[in-house]
């Protein structure tokens, strides 16, 4: 990190970009699922993309990322 500070500052705007794509995305639930019913066809009706697990392995990347900038 401290030889290639440009390869973290394009790693972290692409992953924040990425993120903000997605979470603006009609794809994105905007609102939780209430029923069971409705949780069980989310998975009957799998898409290709799953917007929810993108955004969360973008945060996951924030989360190991950021602590080393800041330490």
């Amino acid at each position: 990190m401290l030889e290639a500070p440009e390869n973290v500052a394009t790693l972290i705007k692409v992953v924040t970009s990425r993120l903000f794509n997605l979470v603006s995305d009609h794809t994105f639930p905007t609102q939780p699922n209430v029923s069971v019913t409705s949780f069980a066809t989310s998975f009957i009706k799998a898409s290709e993309r799953n917007t929810t697990k993108e955004v969360l392995n973008c945060i996951r990347v924030l989360q190991r990322v950021l602590p080393v900038i800041f330490e």
